[in-house]
């Protein structure tokens, strides 16, 4: 019974793609759709407002400022004017991930 269990899980764990989307087309759907308009992101340069908004290459560069749990704490009750967008849990993992996986790099 353990083995199959053990099995099970790790078919799991295989088939789950690691981050869901975390540099996929579905978050940057989203970061166009929700953040490009106020915060400096690559690609969409042209739309960030001056609102003293941090870049996203700011934003990933500075791990000891945006750590993953104040990340997630700005998403989930967000401040002025993001408190206009309401994201599920999923929104949240997927850009959470997204500046996990840029780790140090420009954007």
């Amino acid at each position: 019974m353990l083995r199959r269990l053990a099995a099970l899980l790790a078919f799991l764990l295989l088939a789950v793609p690691p981050a869901a989307g975390a540099g996929g087309d579905e978050v940057k759907g989203l970061i166009a759709d929700r953040c490009a308009d106020c915060h400096l992101v690559a690609g969409y340069e042209s739309r960030a407002a001056d609102v003293g908004a941090p870049s996203f290459a700011v934003i990933a560069a500075d791990k000891a400022t945006y750590t993953e749990g104040r990340l997630r704490a700005y998403l989930q009750d967000p401040h002025w004017p993001m408190e206009q967008f309401v994201l599920s849990r999923s929104d949240i993992d997927h850009i959470v991930a997204y500046f996990a996986a840029r780790g140090n790099q420009a954007e």
